[in-house]
């Protein structure tokens, strides 16, 4: 996720801030990860193409089995209940699910958009060593 918010910094004109630091725990398996980072990816790709944002935030925090993923931006916002859900937001409500997780979008014109998604860490099965 630092890489790909490096490299965007790099090609375009936006600050984005990351506290996820709470990845590094064990008990996340690889599968839950790489859906974290696909949310991220696609995310950033709808605050690129329609927020005219210049700064995001991204942070993780986890709070016994559950993790909680927050992306906001200062962008342009919109109105949630007159915008229908795109096929970015459809995947990321979809990867969610696959968690056992919910998506929460906050977000009103001129306000930016605050992108909530909870995230259920499964539980890893202990294998015996023989």
């Amino acid at each position: 996720i630092e890489d790909l918010t490096n490299e965007i910094q790099q090609l375009k004109k936006i600050s984005i801030e990351t506290n996820m630091a709470d990845l590094d725990d064990e008990r996340i398996c690889d599968n839950l990860k790489l859906n974290i980072y696909r949310i991220v990816q696609e995310q950033l790709n709808n605050i690129l193409k329609y927020a005219e944002a210049t700064k995001v935030t991204i942070s993780t925090t986890i709070l016994d089995d559950l993790i909680t993923l927050s992306i906001s931006d200062n962008g342009r916002g919109f109105d949630t209940s007159r915008h229908r859900s795109g096929i970015g937001m459809i995947n990321i409500r979809n990867r969610a699910e696959v968690f056992n997780g919910s998506l929460q979008v906050n977000s009103s014109p001129g306000k930016g958009c605050t992108l909530k998604v909870e995230l259920l860490i499964p539980k890893i099965e202990k294998q015996e060593v023989a």
